[in-house]
């Protein structure tokens, strides 16, 4: 019998890096809205491939992926890379 709680899966998680510097730059507001911002498009893409679990927190953001997952989580990390380059 195969435990049903092991699964093969992917999990990405994302840190907004430069965060603190961020802050100390442009102010705790700001800095906040622009990191909310690209944490909301990560997670609206991680939705959009097939992410199952999304959990969101400061400046980090964790997905896990159960069909496709490799895939699934490196499209997802690569469109958040190009996102914050905007």
């Amino acid at each position: 019998m195969t435990d049903r709680l092991a699964q093969d899966c992917s999990v990405l998680l994302i840190d907004v890096a430069g965060s603190v510097q961020l802050r100390r730059d442009v102010g705790e507001v700001a800095a906040g809205r622009q990191i909310m911002h690209l944490l909301d498009s990560a997670i609206a893409t991680a939705r959009a491939h097939g992410a199952s679990f999304i959990k969101a927190y400061g400046d980090d953001m964790l997905a896990i992926f159960e069909n496709d997952a490799i895939a699934a989580a490196a499209n997802v990390a690569i469109l958040a890379r190009l996102d914050i380059r905007r």
